[in-house]
């Protein structure tokens, strides 16, 4: 549950957010923690660059309703001393501003500096938005993506940050980021209501899914797995639940569903039509599993240093949550076929209540660091 102090500050802050002055004052302020932050990492010799990423890198950032979104590139013979370093001084930035009530930095990604210069790396820059802040110039793309891309892209992000149950901020950002989705899913007209827009993108997801599925292909009421998407880690605890609408009516159970935050996290249901279940059905065994592979890759390879440092509320770096993380990018590069080395054997996850050792992350984190990537 958000701190209801954090709640009311949003509140103000998006409802006077266009007003002449506060504009001005919010995003000076937003410009401020990015320098204060930039600074931090300037000290540090294993960060070669550091990068905006997102809505603030396109400059279109909301005061209230936009985190930070950064990415970090580190020199290549940066090991995991460093990092637990860089993780303690990030979280330490961190707590500094939930300390404040302005928890404005979000999630931020670390990579290798030759992981930035693999081809690889211009596939995945493409799904996102980037801007150079400090540093060794990155050489991201801006190249759109082809249609099908964006299409799996904008389905899995909408799957993955479902707007139903999140009450606390409905009124707020679920309900914005419901709307600009619709528009840019070319729904027409947009419905009023919260609900209504979140089942109206559903509708229109599975029209545009149709030409990508088979329509005689089995369609569950109900699927579970614990592959989220081609853009997340796989393997339990987390498991994604998909749930066939039926008409047009979200059901009650969907909107009651609520996150265990003090075991094993368990996703929120997502609720999609029928073509959309066959397209989620499909890739785990279907002919779209290479590109479902690549995809899953590369977010592995870019995103999975990236848990030592975006666990702000828990002090230190040897953090579960992020060990978990770890251990699930292990699980599904064991199943990933591009890669080489695969790694059959997957780590055993520590209880739940039980702290990970430096040795523990030591092993993961060495396992992760000697991946044989493809090499083009």
């Amino acid at each position: 549950m958000m701190d209801p102090m954090v709640v009311r500050l949003v509140r103000v802050v998006t409802s006077t957010g266009r007003l002449p002055g506060f504009s001005h004052a919010y995003r000076a302020f937003y410009d401020l923690v990015l320098d204060r932050f930039d600074a931090r990492m300037r000290k540090h010799r294993c960060v070669a660059s550091v990068l905006l990423k997102g809505s603030f890198a396109r400059r279109e950032h909301e005061p209230g309703y936009s985190d930070i979104d950064l990415a970090i590139v580190i020199r290549d013979d940066t090991d995991l001393e460093a990092m637990i370093e860089l993780a303690k001084c990030i979280h330490d930035f961190k707590q500094r501003l939930f300390a404040l009530k302005v928890p404005v930095v979000g999630e931020i990604e670390v990579f290798k500096q030759s992981d930035a210069a693999h081809p690889m790396f211009e596939d995945y820059s493409r799904h996102f938005s980037w801007r150079l802040v400090s540093g060794d110039p990155v050489p991201f793309s801006s190249v759109p993506l082809e249609h099908q891309d964006w299409l799996w892209y904008e389905f899995f992000k909408f799957v993955i940050f479902q707007t139903l149950s999140n009450v606390e901020r409905i009124d707020i950002s679920s309900t914005r980021r419901a709307r600009r989705l619709a528009r840019t899913l070319g729904v027409d007209p947009i419905p009023a209501t919260h609900l209504e827009i979140h089942a109206a993108n559903i509708r229109r997801f599975d029209e545009l899914l149709a030409p990508l599925v088979d329509p005689d292909a089995p369609c569950p009421d109900r699927f579970e797995s614990d592959r989220v998407g081609p853009y997340t880690f796989s393997g339990p605890p987390f498991t994604q639940t998909y749930l066939r609408l039926h008409g047009d009516r979200i059901p009650e159970a969907a909107l009651q569903a609520r996150v265990d935050r003090d075991n094993d996290v368990v996703l929120l249901p997502a609720i999609i039509g029928p073509n959309a279940m066959r397209f989620v059905t499909g890739p785990f065994d279907g002919p779209a599993e290479g590109r479902w592979a690549n995809l899953n890759l590369q977010a592995i390879r870019y995103q999975w240093r990236g848990t030592l440092l975006n666990q702000p509320w828990v002090m230190g770096a040897f953090d579960r949550k992020s060990y978990v993380e770890l251990v699930r990018g292990i699980n599904a590069l064991g199943r990933n076929r591009l890669v080489a080395n695969r790694v059959e054997d997957t780590p055993k996850l520590i209880p739940v209540g039980t702290r990970p050792s430096e040795q523990d992350f030591l092993a993961v984190f060495t396992t992760l660091d000697s991946v044989d990537w493809p090499a083009g």
